[in-house]
């Protein structure tokens, strides 16, 4: 699992470094988040513009990771991609995380 983490204060930065957040890194994600929180962050903001995918697991760790966070606005994504985006709202977590996506517009269908 590639992700930098740094730290000011109570508020966590990450970045992934992942194209996929899935199975075969979800359980990385999920110990690295925790370790961070365990350790007294209690904001977490996570830049997530190069990932283009994010599975059940990787849901079920963003899940975890709100559970264990103070509350509305503790856990902010940044640079969500419309794949992501789209996943997020179709799990229907887009109404309880902070959501700042990519400028770059998810393409159109060609009518034809």
């Amino acid at each position: 699992m590639r992700l930098h983490l740094e730290r000011l204060d109570d508020t966590c930065h990450a970045t992934v470094h992942e194209e996929r957040l899935d199975a075969l890194c979800a359980a990385a994600f999920r110990l690295r988040l925790m370790e961070a929180l365990d350790g007294g962050c209690r904001r977490l903001e996570l830049d997530v513009s190069r990932t283009v995918l994010v599975d059940s697991s990787g849901l079920g760790v963003l899940v975890s990771v709100l559970r264990r966070l103070p509350g509305p606005g503790s856990l902010v994504l940044r640079g969500v991609t419309p794949g992501v985006a789209r996943t997020l709202r179709l799990a229907r977590l887009d109404s309880l995380l902070v959501i700042e996506s990519e400028t770059v517009p998810e393409p159109t269908p060609r009518a034809g």
